[in-house]
């Protein structure tokens, strides 16, 4: 089978780590895994190193904590495998999920692979199967279509001839991290095969980023600023307006949605007002005219209503009321 880089930033996941690489240890292909610690504090680089000297495999690097994305980019420098694919350190992969993956993508002779996902709980017991779960393989034609999956990279296999021939790499952001390199990626494939194969357990913890109030949620503008950017420099602008403004405006609205969470009032104005400016630029730009915007219709004069009843939307009585939804 062909070689696969496993990329594996860490940051003090010394509970799960252990785990997340025997999960991808039961796979027959040729891996090597590369772990970029991201400044961890807890016992993470005690672990590592024993577990590096267990497995030829495993490479493990250091750095100060910069982010993910800092740490990915850095494994991506070092990979030297045909396919690529990116864990995380408190994920799990489902036994021959790479090998399911790899064969997959030589078969149906594709650009990218995607599988399913189910999330779990920090003791790895079920809560759900993802929001877009695959119910039958097939192999889509016009990538393009995809733009609204999940962008979570463990359940998926990238080719690293396409991401160095390309310049691809993960946008230095706090939020909006995945969702900034897929879309990149997605821009060169001819083809995508769809796994309806459950490939990996994403594990829910309280403690991460995304299920935290902070103000760095507001981070989700430089993200998409980074893959328009990305789209002018490769002359794509038209297929970011067609097909990704919609994508653009619905993480906007969905990160703005969480001022619910802020108990300061001024903070939720504050989120609220600097949401708006973008959410009404993008409406002013024609986003109706979006392939995809039938699906977002509904989000999109929702969003409306709020932003012309800031007051009731930032009011205590609305975030009690969405609380307890």
């Amino acid at each position: 089978m062909s070689k696969v880089s496993v990329i594996i930033p860490n940051y003090n996941a010394e509970r799960y780590i252990e785990l997340c690489l025997e999960s991808i240890k039961k796979n027959k292909s040729e891996l090597e895994i590369i772990i970029i610690d991201d400044g961890s504090i807890d016992g993470s680089r005690k672990k590592l190193s024993k577990l590096s000297k267990e497995d030829s495999r495993i490479v493990v690097e250091y750095q100060a904590n910069m982010n993910a994305s800092v740490a990915r980019n850095r494994g991506m420098d070092l990979a030297t495998g045909q396919y690529i694919i990116f864990v995380d350190a408190d994920d799990i992969l489902e036994a021959g999920a790479i090998d399911l993956m790899v064969e997959s993508m030589e078969e149906y002779q594709v650009d990218l692979v995607i599988g399913n996902h189910i999330l779990v709980d920090k003791s790895g017991k079920l809560i759900n199967k993802s929001d877009d779960f695959i119910e039958k393989s097939y192999i889509e034609k016009n990538p393009m279509n995809l733009v609204d999956k999940v962008p979570n990279p463990p359940n998926k296999l990238y080719k690293l001839e396409i991401i160095r021939r390309n310049g691809i790499s993960w946008g230095n952001v706090r939020i909006g991290q995945d969702i900034n390199f897929y879309l990149k990626y997605l821009l060169f494939c001819k083809n995508v095969a769809l796994l309806s194969n459950v490939v990996y357990s994403w594990r829910i913890l309280s403690s991460s980023m995304s299920h935290k109030p902070s103000l760095k949620i507001l981070d989700i503008v430089n993200s998409f600023k980074n893959i328009r950017n990305y789209y002018i420099l490769m002359n794509r602008e038209k297929l970011y307006v067609k097909y990704i403004q919609c994508i653009e405006f619905e993480h906007y609205n969905r990160q703005m949605e969480k001022q619910k969470y802020f108990q300061d009032r001024a903070q939720r104005r504050f989120i609220v007002s600097y949401f708006s400016y973008f959410l009404k630029r993008i409406m002013s730009q024609g986003i109706k005219k979006s392939v995809n915007f039938p699906n977002y219709k509904k989000r999109y004069f929702t969003c409306k209503i709020k932003l012309t009843c800031k007051s009731l939307y930032v009011s205590k009585l609305y975030s009690r009321m969405m609380k307890n939804r």
